[in-house]
């Protein structure tokens, strides 16, 4: 693995464990006095989706897969522009991450993308 994929890897893996801190931060910390279970009607799944999609996003950088890396950067930043008001702001550095890795990823040489591959 050369030096541009381990970049690529690095920032999907840090985008990745941010979503991860995050959820765990929402989930035990109370804000304003109410626990986050308390006041979500869909219990810890807003919590869930961007680490899911964090982590599809990370293993599509290990496999170098640039297409879906690219796919579930759209949808993390979508995500996190549809819960803006809420809990979206605090995914935006595992978004920001994601995005440069997706830029990297586009630009790095070395061969078509393996979006094909199994």
């Amino acid at each position: 693995m050369n030096r541009t994929w381990k970049l690529i890897v690095a920032l999907s893996v840090a985008s990745f464990l941010w979503c991860v801190l995050v959820g765990l931060l929402f989930w035990f910390l109370p804000s304003g006095g109410e626990s986050f279970a308390s006041i979500s009607a869909f219990g810890p799944a807003p919590l869930i989706v961007p680490v899911v999609l964090a982590a599809i996003g990370a293993w599509a950088a290990y496999r170098r897969h640039r297409l879906l890396l690219v796919v579930v950067t759209a949808v993390i930043t979508l995500y996190a522009f549809i819960t803006g008001f809420s809990i979206g702001l605090a995914y935006l550095p595992a978004v920001a991450a994601l995005v440069a890795a997706s830029i990297v990823a586009l630009s790095a040489s070395g061969g078509p993308s393996r979006a094909g591959a199994g």
